[in-house]
């Protein structure tokens, strides 16, 4: 096993765990290669919604905070997912800056693949991203206009088609709050 300089002592993984639930909630999400109709939903309590939320946010922190990017505002909100019924979340920041150069992405793509992250770096003719991803999230680095932009995409939760709907409505939030 290498060791890592100090440099490059920041967890980049989740963490803690989800809880038996929403990791199952989250396995059974995955593509099975049978389509949409072996889906399986299983509703999750809001307040454990929320854990899933804040974790990813967290996860978006760390990440950030390791590619340098930092800022008092971020935000992760739930995306309707790629079938019915299922959601995802994604944390998103964005930060004035100039377009690094591609030795700099190179670095970051290298630090990435230490912590699981697979991916590939574009920084040619004035563009520059990163796309990554790893079992459970995917990651885009974005420069351009002076501007970067960290977006990772989680997991995504087979929740149900009424839950959903209740979600990206914002109807539990007032639960959250007693």
């Amino acid at each position: 096993m290498h060791q890592n300089s100090p440099s490059t002592l920041v967890n980049l993984s989740p963490s803690g765990s989800m809880s038996t639930a929403a990791t199952t909630a989250a396995h059974l999400a995955e593509d099975t290669g049978v389509g949409t109709s072996s889906l399986t939903f299983q509703q999750l309590p809001p307040v454990e919604l929320e854990q899933i939320r804040e974790e990813h946010h967290a996860l978006g922190l760390r990440i950030g905070a390791a590619l340098g990017m930092t800022t008092d505002w971020a935000r992760t909100r739930w995306l309707a997912g790629p079938t019915r019924g299922t959601v995802l979340p994604q944390f998103f920041v964005r930060v004035p800056g100039a377009q690094p150069e591609r030795a700099t992405g190179e670095l970051i793509t290298r630090r990435l693949a230490r912590h699981g992250w697979g991916g590939r770096l574009i920084a040619d003719d004035g563009e520059f991203r990163i796309d990554a991803r790893r079992r459970d999230a995917r990651l885009v680095l974005d420069a351009r206009d002076r501007t970067i932009s960290l977006t990772i995409t989680g997991t995504v939760l087979a929740i149900g088609p009424t839950q959903k709907l209740h979600l990206l409505a914002g109807a539990y939030e007032d639960d959250l709050d007693s």
